[in-house]
């Protein structure tokens, strides 16, 4: 396809008849100008996702499993089939894939939690086709039963006394790895050289710096040859290239941020931890590089999403938005200019934000910015905004904190 296109959220995206790119040269955001930015004037890239069963080592298939495609406003959603493949059109290349992964889980019901958290390749300038390792709670349960942080899987499943998952999982997150050598065979991994990074704190196994009852805790996985399936084992050390964290937490003591694993000689494993009881999934493998931090940018991501919200109805002169607002680097909220104007009205005075005193933007503590907790409704509270809010795990919010944490790029 030769033609540029203006992305619509939450619908697909399409390509115009209107105007067409040089050979060489692709699209570019809302403008509808041509850049060289995908091969052969390719303007949409398709994606096959197969979603896969974490703890199956031949890696069976999974069916019914919604993919969310996070790092895209308007939450592009597709299913996996009987195959476990989730079919998405229309993509734009160069679009980072930050996916979210969900289905139902009956045995012990979840409520939706545990999803699956998973930072794909970029999409360059060739349909793209991969696998998606999924986790089980039940699964996951077992393996730390196996590693001995729970007697038995009961205890593991459920909060005593109640038919609740087991809170354990869900205060703070986990990541769980794979790690391959440049041949693409499974490493051999220790526990103590695995670290995960999360936004000011480093978790890893037996830290004293983590003083919590319930701490970060590596548990190494093997293969079980009969049931060929991962299981979680005692020992310090695997052949078999795969580990969970446990309890995996950020400098404030949440389970959310931007998680980096790390062992010496490989590459980082990287995924964005979004909402309590995450699971992250990671692939390491040398000579590899690891997927890049979904980046937005205001003009293509953020201001069509505040478009699609209302919002510049609002935040205009003579609306309460405006005429409520206090002023900040002395500019009211305004967001019914320019893509250039109300970047600058969200940037002012965004490098003196203090914990007491936040800006609307505040690059040096992104989750403190206003434009981000104004709109966000806390559980079992009044929203700090009229006329919208939306809760922590929202994809808007998901947007929104993302474009902050990338450096607010225009």
């Amino acid at each position: 396809m030769g033609g540029c296109f203006t992305p619509t959220y939450p619908e697909s995206l399409t390509c115009s008849d209107e105007s067409t790119c040089p050979p060489g040269q692709g699209c570019e955001g809302l403008t509808n100008q041509c850049k060289p930015e995908c091969a052969n004037g390719t303007c949409e890239l398709n994606l096959d996702a197969r979603a896969v069963r974490f703890e199956s080592v031949d890696r069976e298939p999974l069916a019914d499993v919604t993919l969310h495609i996070t790092s895209i406003p308007g939450d592009l959603t597709a299913k996996t089939d009987a195959q476990g493949v989730a079919s998405v059109k229309h993509l734009a290349p160069s679009t980072v894939l930050e996916l979210l992964l969900e289905f139902v889980q009956l045995d012990p019901p979840t409520g939706g939690l545990f999803s699956t958290r998973y930072l794909g390749p970029s999409i360059t300038n060739k349909p793209l086709s991969f696998d998606i390792p999924v986790v089980e709670f039940r699964w996951l349960a077992q393996v730390a039963t196996d590693c001995g942080i729970f007697p038995t899987l009961e205890d593991a499943l459920y909060t005593p006394g109640t038919a609740n998952p087991n809170g354990y999982f869900i205060r703070r997150a986990t990541i769980i790895g794979e790690v391959f050598d440049l041949d693409g065979t499974p490493a051999t991994l220790t526990r103590s050289q695995i670290k995960v990074l999360n936004d000011g704190w480093t978790n890893f196994h037996a830290n004293p710096d983590d003083t919590d009852t319930a701490p970060a805790f590596v548990c190494m996985l093997k293969v079980n040859p009969t049931t060929g399936t991962y299981v979680g084992t005692t020992d310090e050390q695997t052949p078999d290239g795969r580990f969970v964290m446990f309890r995996v937490r950020n400098g404030k003591d949440l389970p959310i941020g931007f998680a980096q694993a790390q062992i010496t000689g490989y590459p980082e494993g990287v995924v964005v931890l979004r909402s309590a009881g995450d699971i992250g999934v990671v692939r390491m493998q040398k000579g590899v590089e690891a997927p890049t931090l979904p980046s937005s940018s205001f003009a293509a991501h953020v201001l069509p999403l505040m478009h699609q919200l209302g919002c510049p109805g609002c935040h205009q002169p003579g609306q309460p938005g405006y005429e409520m607002s206090q002023l900040r680097g002395g500019l009211k909220a305004d967001y019914s200019g320019s893509a250039e104007d109300v970047r600058a009205v969200l940037m002012a005075d965004s490098e003196s934000c203090t914990t007491m005193n936040p800006s609307r933007v505040c690059l040096q503590m992104p989750d403190a910015s206003l434009f981000y907790t104004k709109p966000r409704l806390e559980t079992g509270g009044q929203p700090d905004h009229l006329g919208v809010a939306f809760p922590p795990n929202s994809t808007v919010l998901a947007v929104i904190l993302g474009w902050i944490t990338s450096g607010a790029k225009p």
